[in-house]
């Protein structure tokens, strides 16, 4: 069960710099795909404040996120994984610059999830990357690749790799 934006607003400290990442955002430039969570992005100097409100909010942690963070759950099974992230510019950027939904939510711009599914390179993290450049405007692109070219271009190569079979499919 999803958490409301309303609800998250309510368990959050007043002022936090968080954004939505994983499958939610995900669905904010491609076509939905199924989850059974929330996946929050603080910077790791935040992420105890963050747990301590979740904890006083009656929530449970369940476990450690094996790439720095920790699952939670509700009363009601509403499940969060907060994602602890370090001081690095293009997380700042995308903490800096989210885009907000009609329901709320504080989502990840683009650029900047991309940039988060080419570190985290699971399979499923791939087959979002080319479904939302499938997806993505050529000005939405040039944005993506601006990005990854600022922030980790290192990651430049397999940007335009995932980018070329997005534009083949």
């Amino acid at each position: 069960m999803l958490v409301s934006a309303d609800k998250l607003k309510l368990l959050l400290p007043d002022g936090l710099r968080y954004v939505v990442v994983g499958g939610v955002a995900s669905a904010h430039y491609q076509p939905a795909r199924f989850t059974e969570d929330i996946d929050l992005m603080v910077l790791a100097e935040d992420a105890t404040a963050v747990e301590h409100a979740l904890q006083l909010a009656g929530w449970s942690q369940l476990g450690i996120i094996s790439f720095g963070g920790s699952s939670w759950q509700s009363a009601e099974g509403e499940l969060i994984d907060l994602l602890h992230a370090p001081e690095q510019s293009w997380v700042t950027a995308a903490l800096d610059a989210p885009i907000k939904t009609l329901e709320g939510l504080q989502i990840i711009d683009l650029p900047y999830l991309i940039i988060l599914k080419l570190s985290a390179t699971r399979a499923v993290d791939i087959g979002d990357i080319v479904s939302m450049l499938q997806h993505a405007a050529e000005d939405e692109t040039v944005r993506i690749r601006q990005a990854v070219e600022t922030h980790r271009s290192d990651l430049l190569e397999d940007f335009e790799q995932f980018n070329e079979i997005a534009r083949l499919s």
